[in-house]
């Protein structure tokens, strides 16, 4: 049976969560020039696992920023 939606998007929020965190962490040693795979390692996903959440490099970094901002 598939996972209800509720489930579904508590999950795509954890991973995007995740991904935000991992990038944060990059970010603070490796700074903007950072690769895509860089951050994608750092994550422990694929590539594409984050192209599912972000359009670009540039959207996962943006979030990433704005998250620390918030915190």
């Amino acid at each position: 049976m598939p996972p209800s939606a509720g489930r579904k998007s508590a999950y795509v929020a954890r991973n995007r969560k995740a991904l935000i965190n991992s990038t944060q962490r990059v970010l603070a040693d490796v700074g903007p020039s950072a690769t895509i795979e860089q951050f994608s390692e750092a994550a422990g996903v694929s590539v594409s696992t984050i192209y599912k959440h972000f359009k670009d490099k540039d959207a996962l970094i943006t979030a990433a920023i704005i998250e620390a901002m918030r915190e």
